[in-house]
């Protein structure tokens, strides 16, 4: 029960994958789905923790005699920006540690999950940010010179417009076969409602769904893996095979 509670418990229930007997590739699945979710913004804040320390000695030092000093000077908003997402991943990875390893809850653990609580969404929040913050200085830098930020602008819109049609097809071919399954079940749930308990009959007609779904590829797992295969294709595309000249 205390494991149910866990941040990680609610992405492997948003995966389908929490109350049933998984397969291996499943289990690798969520392992990465749920490893992302806490890399991805911690990541981002250390990208920008290092891009920021580049530019700061950049814009402080070109224009200072004794330059090898001034590079070698710590740079302090970098350094508190690195401690901070090295506490924050550490705290991280031992409560996932924690909840893949189904530890008994014990004080230590009530404490840890207080911190990341506390420190996750803290890095969740910094990094949107950030984000926001960035996505602010491009949108004026495409008002200065829309010709160059134009066709990246561009092609970022047609890739989420793209993963969009996409995901919204799968979700229809989900509900169809859905639907189709629930028709045919239908007279055998009839009889089996004189019979059983109606908790044990929906349980029976959730297990016959998710078996179509995965027999049919259309698992939550293989949804999210088949999107991810098509962001990986649209992002490594050969430049050739972009509809947009390349700038000059």
């Amino acid at each position: 029960m205390d494991g149910r509670t866990s941040f990680f418990y609610v992405i492997e229930n948003g995966l389908g994958s929490s109350d049933r007997q998984q397969t291996l590739v499943q289990e690798f699945l969520v392992v990465v789905v749920t490893i992302g979710v806490i890399a991805t913004p911690i990541l981002y804040l250390n990208y920008i923790s290092t891009s920021w320390k580049g530019a700061y000695k950049r814009y402080f030092c070109e224009s200072r005699i004794d330059q090898g000093n001034c590079y070698a000077e710590p740079e302090h908003a970098s350094q508190v920006l690195n401690i901070f997402c090295l506490l924050a991943s550490l705290v991280a990875i031992v409560e996932l540690g924690i909840f893949f390893l189904n530890v008994p809850s014990t004080l230590f653990r009530r404490v840890l999950r207080v911190f990341f609580y506390v420190s996750f969404p803290l890095v969740g929040a910094v990094s949107l940010m950030l984000v926001l913050l960035s996505l602010a200085w491009i949108f004026i830098g495409a008002l200065q010179q829309p010709s160059k930020i134009g066709p990246y602008a561009l092609a970022a819109v047609g890739m989420l417009v793209n993963i969009a049609r996409y995901h919204g097809r799968l979700r229809r071919i989900q509900a169809r076969v859905k639907f189709h399954v629930v028709e045919q079940l239908d007279e055998h749930v009839r009889n089996l409602a004189r019979k059983y308990p109606a908790k044990v009959v929906s349980v029976l007609v959730e297990n016959n769904i998710h078996d179509a779904m995965h027999a049919n590829g259309l698992s939550a797992p293989r949804v999210v893996a088949r999107n991810a295969v098509l962001v990986l294709i649209l992002v490594i595309a050969p430049p050739s095979a972009s509809p947009f000249p390349p700038s000059t």
